[in-house]
């Protein structure tokens, strides 16, 4: 059935609405208005100036993921920060606030610049909405508290390093001596980075998603090679 279908906008869906007329009325308008919106996901790469080096660090989480995820996707992901929109928010808005809400890092608009956009191709995840991406410096001791409480079962956080060390998966191995247990989070280096999501993500990660638009002066602090059209 997957097949029949090329992307999202092309899937029809019934919904079907009972209770009094003036509620019902309302949950049409409701719909009609969510139907308007451009939902997506976002991602908002935070990135600091390593002191004395031309290298930078990326602040990297692990997700853990719904044992209904498809079959592409890890049952713990290593991520940047963000998350999806809200009924009408923003894109650059959902950026701020989900990165807040899975690192405790507060970032100045101002200081945030779109770094690209992938969308899904693929008839099988006809349902998937594009990614928005962007990217902002913040202080080299810039302070991370990690997920809120509410959430902070979603993320993979206080883990016995023994074991991390142990297994096979080089990112575990990683994380065992480069993050943080309590916040869930790490300050990695982009060419680690590239590496650690090679496997599953494919070459150049950071530059397809994360390179900076040439107004905003941050090219030259990423090193990240603007794509070629």
């Amino acid at each position: 059935i997957n097949a029949e279908y090329k992307s999202a906008d092309d899937v029809e869906v019934n919904v079907y609405a009972f209770g009094p007329d003036r509620a019902v009325m309302r949950c049409a308008k409701l719909i009609e208005s969510m139907i308007a919106l451009d939902p997506a996901y976002v991602r908002l790469g935070l990135f600091r100036k390593v002191p004395d080096s031309s290298e930078v660090e990326w602040l990297c989480l692990r997700r853990i993921n719904s044992e209904l995820r498809p079959p592409d996707v890890p049952a713990i992901s290593l991520k940047l920060p963000g998350k999806y929109t809200l009924m009408y928010e923003g894109f650059k808005e959902a950026a701020l606030r989900s990165a807040w809400e899975e690192t405790g890092v507060a970032v100045d608009t101002k200081s945030v610049f779109p770094s690209g956009m992938l969308t899904s191709d693929d008839p099988d995840y006809h349902w998937r909405v594009p990614v928005r991406y962007f990217v902002s410096e913040v202080p080299y001791d810039v302070a991370v508290t990690g997920p809120i409480e509410s959430s902070a079962s979603t993320y993979f956080t206080s883990w016995d390093a023994r074991i991390l060390k142990q297994s096979s998966d080089p990112i575990d191995q990683y994380w065992a001596t480069a993050a943080n247990a309590e916040t869930g989070c790490a300050w990695v280096k982009s060419s680690v980075l590239d590496e650690l999501q090679k496997p599953l993500r494919g070459a150049n990660y950071l530059t397809i998603r994360y390179t900076p638009p040439p107004y905003s002066d941050l090219q030259h602090i990423t090193n990240l090679p603007p794509l070629e059209s």
